[in-house]
């Protein structure tokens, strides 16, 4: 029996954990499983009957203030410290002291850059799960997310790779930038369609992974399909959301992390429903008309899969990412800008709920990917893994 150790570093909320999840599950039916949480993070129903294990994570990595916006993967590892020696080295001390307390056989990460250079100059074994934005094509220049200079993107990229090779035994050096955010075996899971770069050849995509089936199951307020939302409580526009699903009269179940008693009033006028835990997906989505999210890959995902267009309120540069391709490339949705009025807001609900055109847009995905339905990638990850260690 192994003992793997699953951690993510970059990003709130629930995305990454329920990326990790389903491939830790299977895990655990034949290997001892051990999930790093951030302190703040109660992982407690989801983790309830299964034989996996928690221990708390070294405080959470905070982007260097004044930091300015990322144009490629690089600059992203620079905002963290990645392109100086003394900062990176007060980042990778206390995740190696955690590694040597558990001694892992292992390390299943998602979007943990620290972690995985870590285990690196460590020697222990890294399996890297990601959808996409985290997991850059492996060239050089990597690919900008919007024009931008190849020249800069190299500079970014050899300040990065200069740094971290100071601190890495020759043996284990890297080459390129790319190279901090795979492993020694890496599952690109999402699908050509939604992947953040375009699609890729010559990479094989293991398929969407997500969790669907964790959470509360709550029935819809009333008996038509309606609006299943979740959202962050500080979302711009989220009144005007409100508002509109009102004069729509359309039924709502929401999910709003850090919701107060003022917005849970607001929402209650408007009519809609909200759940103080995460909603089960598979559920909920079994009757949605329409999925407003802010753009994380696993919610965009689970409905997609479940034929449901969305509309998105994208808040940083991969969730930006993630709505052009929900937009234009499959034009299943719409997505809420942060200039938006309350009159374009109603407006893009009320096209949301009423083209024909998207629907018909998510339901072709659905049937396109009938067979990626999260639990199925999760296994197939969890295979490859089961078969090295």
């Amino acid at each position: 029996m192994a003992r793997i150790l699953c951690t993510w570093e970059l990003g709130g909320n629930y995305g990454h954990f329920a990326q990790l999840l389903p491939v830790a599950r299977f895990l655990a039916e034949s290997h001892e499983v051990l999930f790093a949480l951030p302190r703040d993070f109660d992982a407690g129903p989801w983790l309830a009957g299964t034989s996996i294990g928690t221990l708390e994570a070294p405080s959470r990595s905070r982007p260097i203030a004044g930091t300015p916006r990322p144009v490629c993967y690089a600059d992203i590892l620079r905002g963290y410290g990645f392109d100086d020696p003394g900062r990176l080295e007060k980042l990778l001390a206390p995740r190696e002291t955690l590694l040597c307390q558990v001694r892992p056989d292992a390390v299943l990460v998602n979007s943990a850059p620290i972690a995985s250079l870590a285990a690196r100059r460590l020697g222990i074994p890294r399996f890297v799960i990601g959808y996409g934005f985290e997991i850059p094509p492996a060239t050089s220049p990597m690919p900008a997310f919007a024009p931008a200079a190849a020249s800069a993107v190299l500079r970014d990229e050899s300040l990065v790779v200069r740094a971290v090779n100071s601190l890495l035994p020759r043996s284990r050096a890297i080459e390129c930038a790319f190279e901090l955010a795979r492993g020694d075996q890496t599952f690109l899971a999402t699908c050509p369609e939604l992947d953040h770069y375009g699609p890729r050849v010559g990479e094989p995509y293991a398929g969407p992974l997500y969790d669907a089936d964790s959470g509360r199951a709550l029935e819809w307020p009333i008996g038509e399909p309606g609006v299943l939302i979740y959202l962050r409580h500080d979302t711009h526009g989220l009144d005007a959301l409100f508002e509109a699903i009102a004069d729509e009269a359309v039924p709502a179940l929401a999910h709003i992390p850090g919701a107060d008693d003022a917005l849970r009033v607001r929402a209650s006028r408007a009519g809609v429903a909200l759940s103080n835990a995460p909603i089960r997906m598979r559920d909920a989505l079994g009757r949605a008309r329409l999925m407003v999210c802010q753009g994380g890959h696993g919610t965009v995902s689970a409905a997609l899969l479940a034929g449901v267009p969305l509309l998105l309120f994208p808040q940083h540069v991969e969730q930006l990412l993630t709505a052009r391709n929900v937009v234009k490339r499959l034009r299943a949705g719409a997505a809420v800008g942060p200039a938006d009025t309350a009159a374009e807001i109603a407006g893009k609900l009320s096209a949301c709920l009423r083209d024909p055109g998207l629907l018909f847009a998510a339901a072709r995905f659905r049937d396109t990917h009938a067979a990626g339905n999260g639990g199925f990638s999760a296994h197939t990850i969890a295979d490859s893994i089961w078969a090295v260690i």
